[in-house]
């Protein structure tokens, strides 16, 4: 059956023209975020995405350990929604429209990127002593991208109990 525009369907209706079951206008959405670039640590941000119809769009993310998305206030035009980033990997959001007035609902439109695993700080320090008996070894810390400490730093091979200058 062929999809009439809602304006000429009311008219019609009212003219006395068509039955007064009338078909909901077909909408789409426009939405791509294939081409971001992202590392864990990076700030959140904006996305947005449009309808055909003009109506709000929802956005879910289907990656909750890697990504969160919460929607901005509706305005005119594209919707928009703020992304944050919770760890590396892919991130896939969904944009959605439920329908409403005179149109149905909209195809469920995925798109996603990838998050790229962030450099850990680490400092080092070593030690310039004469072999006196006592095993030495470097110590050190490592901050993650969000300031945390990370644990695990592993020097047991910085250790020296043999005769000789390490420097």
């Amino acid at each position: 059956m062929r999809r009439l525009p809602a304006a000429l369907t009311t008219a019609a209706f009212i003219a006395g023209l068509l039955p007064a079951t009338v078909l909901a206008e077909t909408q789409t959405i426009s939405f791509d975020i294939s081409g971001l670039s992202k590392t864990y640590g990076d700030v959140a941000f904006a996305i947005s995405a449009s309808t055909s119809s003009g109506l709000e769009i929802a956005f879910t993310s289907q990656t909750a350990g890697t990504c969160s998305v919460a929607a901005d206030a509706f305005v005119a035009g594209p919707t928009t929604a703020t992304v944050t980033i919770l760890g590396a990997g892919l991130c896939t959001i969904t944009a959605s429209q439920a329908g409403g007035g005179s149109f149905d609902a909209a195809v469920p439109v995925d798109s996603g990127f990838s998050i790229a695993k962030a450099d850990a700080s680490c400092t080092i320090t070593g030690y310039s002593v004469t072999y006196d008996g006592s095993a030495h070894t470097a110590t050190g810390s490592c901050l993650g991208a969000q300031g945390e400490t990370l644990a695990g730093l592993d020097l047991s091979a910085t250790t020296h109990t043999s005769a000789g200058t390490y420097n």
